[in-house]
């Protein structure tokens, strides 16, 4: 495998995971730490608070859409390096 294919995939993998599974999950393995918990933190908190009321969902939804620019900007970090 070259070296180009292997950042390629390593740049794919993390915004992947925060997609399928929930976000905050790329980016803690994407390295911005802090990020991927707030993340978590607001996704499964909307979800949990979410059964009783409404706009939790709202937080869900932001925290969805801040994974996925976290996940394209990893992208483009790692892209420029290569």
């Amino acid at each position: 495998m070259s070296k180009g294919l292997f950042y390629l995939l390593l740049n794919i993998v993390p915004p992947l995971l925060g997609g399928l599974v929930g976000p905050g999950i790329g980016s803690l393995i994407g390295g911005k730490t802090t990020s991927g918990i707030w993340q978590l933190v607001l996704w499964y908190g909307g979800l949990i608070l979410g059964m009783w009321l409404l706009f939790p969902f709202l937080a869900m939804i932001a925290a969805w859409i801040w994974a996925l620019i976290d996940g394209l900007e990893m992208n483009k970090t790692i892209t420029e390096k290569m």
